[in-house]
């Protein structure tokens, strides 16, 4: 009478997956050739171990595999102050205070209000965000015309204030 051990399935490890990635079904048949199934199903929301049971035919052990689910993070940003139309508008951070590489669309625009979109880059696992920054349009202060005076007349002073309510000095 001869007996044989039990062979050891064999199945390559999966890298972690972000949570919510669509998983590929796992294989029923090891690297060395054994059948079987997994349990639990498939899920892509928490870490899980399965556990690979082989077909009753076969001379071979239970093994188990574990994949990684990471969370999505959600990139921070500081907000960028509102500007007045024409100032220095710096590029956006490519990496997000919490560690997120990514890239921001549109490119910066200094001339008008303007919601930017950041995207992570491939591999990282996080969602989308936006940043509005505010763009102040320039006002041009209005004045009535000042009367014609005659040379040594007194001038009356000048406003403070213009027409459509912009403060200053002269």
């Amino acid at each position: 009478l001869v007996v044989l051990p039990l062979e050891v399935p064999v199945f390559a490890p999966i890298d972690s997956q972000c949570e919510g990635t669509a998983l590929a079904p796992l294989p029923t048949v090891s690297q060395n050739g054994i059948s079987g199934t997994w349990t639990p199903e498939l899920n892509n929301l928490v870490t899980t171990t399965y556990v690979f049971t082989p077909n009753p035919n076969e001379c071979a052990e239970s093994t188990s595999l574990v994949i990684e689910i990471l969370p999505i993070s959600v990139p921070a940003f500081d907000q960028v102050s509102a500007i007045c139309q024409g100032e220095d508008l710096l590029p956006l951070p490519s990496t997000s205070l919490n560690g997120v590489n990514g890239s921001w669309t549109p490119e910066v625009n200094n001339q008008v209000t303007t919601l930017y979109t950041f995207t992570p880059s491939p591999g990282e696992c996080a969602s989308s965000v936006t940043m509005e920054i505010e763009v102040i349009p320039l006002i041009v202060p209005e004045f009535s015309a000042i009367d014609p005076i005659c040379p040594g007349e007194m001038l009356m002073e000048l406003p403070l204030i213009s027409n459509n309510g912009i403060q200053g000095t002269w």
